[in-house]
């Protein structure tokens, strides 16, 4: 069984290296690589060709299937950041309990009592609809060496219903390419200008090695 299991795991990854090495060449062409298909420059054999920075289509899953940037070809991600069962139970999960009572204080130090608390920031973060806040909390931990930011996601009906209509009717360009909701976009800098700007910067001043651990639920 085991056997079993590694050979399929040699070969997918074999799979997807030799996809990721197509893809590059393929997409430094100036041509499209459809994953679907393995293919390159043949759009129409894609199922709904999508080329990153004309309008978005939408289809049942909102699938992309047409890549035309080298930073979106199939890769395997790096070991340094595989996922780890242990580390997101035992660790992430306080973190992110913690963005739901008003300070994480005493999550933090019931669950991850190395886990310094630092600030939070509450802002109201739409223009839109009444009564829609978000909340984040900064945070460090000596132990990790991290730097730690964790936001609070949807609370409540409102901002469920703004999310909704900035889904379908609003987006605006990413900096580098792509685009990106224009509730989530307005409510982080909402986030950032009302305070988390100034805790990021002093935390980082205190510890510049410090690597950061973003969440949010």
């Amino acid at each position: 069984m085991w056997a079993k299991a590694l050979l399929l795991l040699v070969f997918v990854t074999y799979v997807i290296a030799d996809d990721l090495q197509q893809c590059l060449q393929c997409v430094q062409q100036n041509q499209t690589w459809c994953p679907g298909t393995s293919t390159c420059g043949n759009t129409k054999a894609c199922q709904t060709p999508i080329t990153l920075g004309d309008a978005v289509q939408y289809i049942d899953l909102f699938i992309l299937t047409d890549l035309q940037l080298s930073l979106n070809c199939p890769r395997l991600p790096d070991p340094a950041y595989a996922y780890n069962e242990t580390f997101v139970r035992y660790y992430i999960t306080p973190l992110v309990a913690g963005v739901f009572p008003s300070t994480p204080e005493k999550c933090l130090k019931s669950q991850l009592p190395y886990v310094a608390f630092y600030k939070t920031v509450d802002v109201k973060c739409a223009t839109e609809m009444p009564d829609t806040y978000c909340h984040c909390y900064t945070a460090w931990d000596k132990a990790e060496k991290a730097i730690i930011i964790a936001f609070r996601g949807t609370d409540g009906s409102y901002q469920m219903d703004d999310e909704i209509l900035s889904f379908f009717e609003h987006r605006v360009p990413f900096f580098d390419n792509g685009h990106l909701f224009k509730y989530f976009h307005d409510a982080f800098f909402f986030l950032w200008n009302g305070g988390l700007e100034q805790q990021v910067r002093t935390l980082k001043f205190q510890y510049p090695d410090y690597k950061f651990y973003v969440s949010i639920m």
